[in-house]
């Protein structure tokens, strides 16, 4: 459906501003990050999709999209997933005085995975106008691996044992 994205952004900040939109893709939902500044907006990220078969994808196969509110009237995206016999959860929210889109992800894994995080694609070009740091509103430690010829991937630094749920989470600052 064309009509299906969501779009969630952080309120303009001398003149920036960072969206990540959701756009339904087959059986999932991808997400870009773009950077906003002086009316031009650029994708500094773009969510690597696995196929409908694969047990442990690139990014979490993001199957359902809910929109919420904050108690402070911020949107907050809730989406949910499946793939082999595991499930993942996310909610992304924008950081309350900061530039930031938060990315708060659990999986429940009843194997022992073979790849369990977040990977992005980046265009070629260093860019300085964004970074990534851990979600201080998280307890659990991502990792981010940045050996993928143009890709990043953020996992989780502790992967109990199955059957477990996984966290990680990070957040998307533009500076």
């Amino acid at each position: 459906m064309a009509d299906d994205i969501h779009v969630i952004e952080t309120a303009p900040s001398g003149g920036k501003s960072l969206r990540c939109e959701f756009r339904r893709a087959g059986d999932r939902y991808s997400h870009v990050v773009k950077f906003c500044e002086g009316g031009g907006e650029r994708i500094v990220l773009s969510s690597v999709e696995g196929g409908p078969d694969e047990l442990w994808p690139a990014s979490p196969p993001w199957q359902e999209l809910h929109v919420h509110q904050s108690s402070e009237g911020r949107p907050i995206l809730m989406l949910i997933g499946q793939a082999g016999k595991s499930h993942w959860s996310m909610s992304v929210s924008t950081g309350e005085d900061s530039l930031s889109v938060i990315f708060d992800i659990a999986c429940r894994v009843r194997d022992v995975p073979e790849f369990l995080g977040s990977t992005y694609s980046q265009p070629r070009e260093e860019d300085s106008s964004i970074e990534f740091r851990p979600s201080a509103a998280l307890d659990a430690s991502t990792e981010l691996d940045c050996s993928y010829n143009e890709q990043i991937a953020l996992r989780p630094e502790d992967v109990s044992l199955p059957p477990a749920t996984v966290r990680w989470g990070f957040e998307v600052g533009a500076r």
